[in-house]
């Protein structure tokens, strides 16, 4: 017979794409990677449970011991996901019983340093349903398959023996998601099963934050008025430069003010106006209205002919 109770305290190193718990489902696949330390609070057996030799592996050394565990979720549809976990456990203590031993047919002699190695690595795939929510709590249900790989060997005195057990075990899974903020959340574990050869049970607690939120975009510049115009000179030689042209184009008056050209200080044309005939000067302005007291008139044209 063999009964184990172990307290686990896991820090999560690394959290890839990521990672963030199975309700918060961006990615199709994600990974996540565990590691801390266990502590056993209980660990005794015997082997046969009859007449063996009970021996109790918490007295001799309590921990830590290192554990890791690995996570993959992949997720089927909108609200459906499958969970692959493996999660390795090994342990090993030392100690000198002061009576003989007696492990599974072999009897190590009392007073002889004894050295014991404890493994459990557990195997799981889990079938996880999501169900509705609308606010920040979130509940999740669905099956566990595991497969135990167990092994308790002795070793002192010239001797060594060992006890494998490899089996299914059937497991019911259960989880809470509670979204705090946008970048803390904590997330609840379960997977447990019960029957009259003995009880499994598993519990996670983990406290999730973001280090860097997902989603939000990086600040933009903002577009600067003046744009960069660039100037081609096609003048010729002793005509001014583009520099000393005025924002029409041109410095002659009497294109400025051609109603025919299409020409603003906003978008100044790439070709001069036409030219036209001159203008009359304007006429005063008005002492009184301040506004010119006629319009100009134009002189008519005058049309030279060669005879």
């Amino acid at each position: 017979m063999n009964r184990i109770s172990a307290l686990a305290v896991s820090v999560l190193l690394v959290a890839g794409s990521l990672a963030a718990g199975p309700a918060a489902a961006e990615d199709r696949f994600r990974l996540e990677l565990e590691g801390g330390a266990a502590w056993q609070l209980r660990n005794d057996f015997a082997v046969p449970g009859e007449t063996g030799t009970r021996i109790a592996l918490d007295e001799a050394t309590q921990g830590p011991f290192a554990a890791f565990r690995g996570t993959l979720w992949a997720d089927v549809s909108k609200r459906t996901s499958l969970r692959l976990l493996a999660a390795p456990l090994r342990t090993t203590a030392s100690f000198t019983p002061d009576a003989p031993v007696d492990f599974n047919g072999t009897t190590f002699p009392g007073g002889q340093p004894l050295d014991v190695t404890y493994v459990f690595n557990s195997y799981r795939l889990s079938y996880v349903y999501r169900f509705k929510h609308s606010g920040p709590v979130s509940f999740r249900a669905g099956l566990t398959a595991k497969i135990r790989d167990a092994k308790i060997e002795l070793a002192g005195s010239g001797l060594q023996n060992a006890k494998t057990n490899t089996g299914f075990v059937p497991l019911l899974y259960g989880g809470v998601r509670w979204q705090m903020t946008d970048a803390l959340a904590l997330d609840l574990d379960v997977d447990a099963a019960a029957a009259s050869q003995g009880r499994a049970e598993d519990v996670a607690l983990r406290l999730e934050a973001k280090v860097s939120p997902e989603g939000r975009p990086l600040p933009r510049r903002a577009p600067s008025r003046e744009a960069p115009t660039t100037t081609r000179s096609t003048a010729s030689p002793g005509s001014p430069t583009p520099s000393e042209e005025s924002p029409f184009g041109s410095e002659d008056p009497e294109e400025a003010y051609n109603p025919r050209c299409r020409r603003s200080r906003r978008r100044p044309l790439r070709q001069p106006c036409p030219p036209r005939s001159p203008m009359v000067s304007p006429a005063p302005l008005d002492s009184v209205t301040n506004r010119p007291s006629h319009r100009p008139s134009r002189t008519p044209r005058e049309v030279h002919r060669e005879t």
